[in-house]
């Protein structure tokens, strides 16, 4: 039995809906699962609690998202800022809870997007550079 092999599956489906629709298939990426632990994480994949928790983790991690960048949310059109964010969600999976980074790069993505000198360029960059000087350990999450 592999724990943690197990965990990764598990965090996988709890926060992209592709990994839980492959392991419904019964498609695993981990080779060390047991076929118990297959057999659960294939029953678990398809649970309604899953996609809730699935949901509710998007609201966490949105919610930050509002929170760290109010300009950027006010200066921008909210169905442009929809494309980005879940844009940038495909391409960077949460790492963690604390998404000052992730919202210092959500922010950066969206001022390269933005036609340049507009006002929505110069906002996300300056929430972007207040979220970095603002790093009490000068790291990532």
């Amino acid at each position: 039995m592999s724990l943690a092999g197990y965990q990764r599956v598990l965090i996988a489906m709890l926060v992209q809906p592709a990994s839980a629709a492959r392991v419904a298939r019964g498609e695993f990426a981990e080779s060390d699962l047991t076929d118990l632990e297959r057999t659960r994480l294939q029953a678990a994949a398809g649970d309604p609690g899953v996609a809730l928790t699935r949901r509710l983790h998007e609201g966490w991690r949105l919610t930050k998202l509002l929170t760290l960048l109010p300009l950027t949310f006010d200066v921008a059109d909210d169905e442009l800022l929809a494309e980005h964010v879940s844009s940038f969600w495909r391409q960077r999976p949460p790492t963690s809870l604390y998404f000052e980074d992730e919202a210092a790069a959500f922010a950066l993505q969206v001022a390269q997007a933005a036609p340049p000198g507009s006002l929505l360029q110069f906002t996300a960059e300056h929430e972007a550079r207040q979220l970095v000087a603002g790093r009490r350990d000068g790291g990532t999450e």
